[in-house]
């Protein structure tokens, strides 16, 4: 009987074992690496998205109430742990109060959220003129987005 040679040597298998697994963990590696990417980017949308939100239903109203762009007169009023702004349209008076501790803001009367998760908000009257930006921020377990937006609403009345 002649013996032919069959199969792979030990060296040939354990060669091939090794490079199929570094080729599996850098698969791995890029699949946890983008999945950590899509984290942070959707934490980046969501920060931008309620700053934006925030800020649009200051300018244009909320729950049935309009916005800062119809108000005839505004005062804004500091507290310790925030302000408020008071302004009077042609058919209603409302009041934004933001609240730093809670770092949410309010569109009153109705309690209308306005914003939440907004760490900081900072509003300034200069010549007619409102100026009003806001910070909010998203948090999932170690990963942490901030997003800061800024208008300026010069009332039409």
């Amino acid at each position: 009987m002649k013996r032919g040679i069959q199969g792979f040597t030990l060296t040939e298998v354990t060669v091939a074992t090794a490079i199929l697994g570094l080729v599996v963990a850098g698969a791995i590696s890029l699949y946890l690496l983008q999945q950590r990417a899509w984290r942070s980017t959707e934490l980046d949308i969501a920060a931008a998205h309620e700053a934006n939100m925030a800020l649009y239903r200051v300018v244009y109203g909320a729950g049935g109430r309009r916005g800062l762009r119809t108000a005839k007169t505004i005062s804004l009023n500091p507290s310790a742990d925030g302000w408020t702004l008071e302004y009077e349209t042609p058919t209603q008076t409302n009041r934004i109060e933001y609240v730093e501790s809670e770092a949410r803001m309010r569109l009153h009367p109705g309690e209308v959220e306005l914003g939440r998760d907004l760490t900081a908000a900072q509003v300034a009257i200069h010549q007619g003129r409102v100026r009003i930006e806001v910070t909010s921020e998203a948090r999932r377990g170690r990963l942490m987005s901030s997003y800061t937006a800024v208008t300026e609403v010069r009332p039409r009345n």
